[in-house]
């Protein structure tokens, strides 16, 4: 007996594992199983030795059957970290689950015990044998379904509505145990129907959540594609707007060509060499403020790259900046102009607010080989919090986007990220492969 309910918590354990078992590292999944079996091997130590020295009935029976998977839950929470609401989701629904195949086990063991063909005392440890059974029938389906069970990572993110969600099938399979906490190792038939029908409950609410899970993240996505074009449209419209005044600086400029010219003549003809190189340099100057740099040949990255750069010198803000990318490469140019537009608008508006120290940023955007390297350093002294995956966060309304789009970036083109703050330096690293 205290070998099959150790199996059973292992059986338990591995459907919870299973929705994680695309997102774990080989090495965190041999972490955790090394841990789930080295504490099954002490399950079923004390099992054994519980079994063997208290008087076990019924009711003691279910409710070391309710106690002991504690411990597995507590391992994966230790080793899948920060996903909490995905547990507490994900543990409900298996409970449902459980029980289901303990339905079908338990009438099976009812209908041979009806028909004599196994005694009393042994129906609990037979009703664990045709779970097992059940369990090994089913696994293929089991496998696709727990594997396609945790909704988008998106929906998780909507706190106030996931909490709800997530904790909903788990307190239906709590209302359910308690129903079944008394000394009968059946239940009655009219208790095993409602629970056949809670199987019906369980394909209702998972085919709703996956439903609403996918709604949500499609309005996300169109979300940020509609900010990504507004975003556009605004850098488009400065762009132009500053091409429009360096056009008519230029007109203005060859208008007073003449008279420039009709200036230089003369301080030329009295012998005032230095005055007239100070008005060369003076119109030289005037000249550069209208030339409009190119950073790359893509237009909509160079559009975001001149404005921003244009603004922070404006703010008096010191710019280093060394951009060398390709003419082809294969990162949509859409999608990097937006980046680098929301992380120079973020670096911008906190050197704007230092009161006092280094107000600089230095921009590094480069290209080697197949891999894409971006890096912006700015100096802060103002507090910045972080999210659970390291990166900065605000509760403030309407703030935040800059960062929705580099997570939206990251998880696109698998992009490694690393966000560090040393003193009242800020540094943010990026970089993914792309293959020209």
């Amino acid at each position: 007996m205290a070998l099959m309910v150790t199996l059973m918590n292992l059986i338990g354990a591995y459907l919870r594992y299973l929705p994680f078992s695309q997102m774990l590292s080989r090495s965190l999944t041999i972490k955790l199983w090394t841990k789930l079996i080295t504490w099954s091997i002490f399950s079923l130590i004390i099992l054994v030795l519980t079994f063997k020295n208290v008087d076990v009935n019924i009711f003691v029976y279910k409710l070391i059957l309710y106690v002991i998977w504690l411990p597995y839950l507590a391992i994966s929470l230790g080793v899948i970290k920060n996903k909490i609401l995905q547990h507490i989701f994900v543990m409900g629904m298996q409970g449902i689950w459980i029980l289901f195949l303990h339905t079908l086990s338990g009438s099976t063991s009812v209908i041979l015990q009806n028909e004599n063909l196994i005694s009393e005392e042994l129906s609990a440890q037979f009703e664990l044998i045709f779970y097992f059974a059940y369990f090994i029938i089913l696994l293929p389906f089991e496998q696709k379904l727990f594997k396609n069970m945790l909704p988008s990572d998106e929906f998780f993110k909507l706190k106030s509505l996931s909490k709800y969600i997530s904790f909903l099938p788990l307190i239906m399979f709590i209302g359910y145990s308690f129903l079944m906490m008394n000394n009968l190792i059946f239940q009655t038939w009219s208790e095993r129907l409602s629970r056949l029908i809670l199987l019906f409950v369980f394909f209702i609410i998972y085919r709703s959540l996956i439903a609403t899970s996918k709604y949500v993240y499609e309005n996300l996505i169109n979300d940020q594609n509609f900010s990504r074009l507004k975003q556009q449209l605004i850098s488009l419209k400065d762009y132009d707007l500053m091409l429009q005044e360096n056009q008519e600086k230029i007109s203005i400029m060859r208008h007073d060509l003449r008279h420039h010219y009709r200036l230089l003549h003369k301080l030329l003809e009295n012998g005032e060499i230095s005055e007239a190189m100070k008005h060369i340099e003076l119109q030289e100057k005037l000249i550069d403020e209208t030339k409009i740099k190119r950073y790359s040949y893509s237009p909509l990255i160079n559009a975001a790259l001149t404005i921003y750069f244009r603004q922070a010198q404006k703010l008096n803000i010191t710019l280093k900046q060394k951009v060398n990318l390709p003419k082809k490469f294969s990162t949509d140019e859409n999608d990097l102009a937006i980046l680098m537009s929301n992380l120079l608008e973020n670096a911008i508006k906190a050197a704007s607010k230092q009161q006092s120290g280094i107000r600089e940023i230095i921009f590094n955007a480069q290209h080697n080989g197949d891999q894409f390297v971006l890096e912006i350093t700015n100096f802060s002294d103002q507090k910045i919090e972080l999210a659970e995956d390291g990166l900065p966060k605000t509760s403030v309304k309407g703030h935040g986007i800059g960062m929705v789009s580099l997570r939206a970036f990251q998880k696109k083109y698998d992009a490694y990220v690393d966000f560090s703050r040393i003193g009242n330096r800020v540094n943010l690293l990026m970089y993914w492969r792309d293959h020209i």
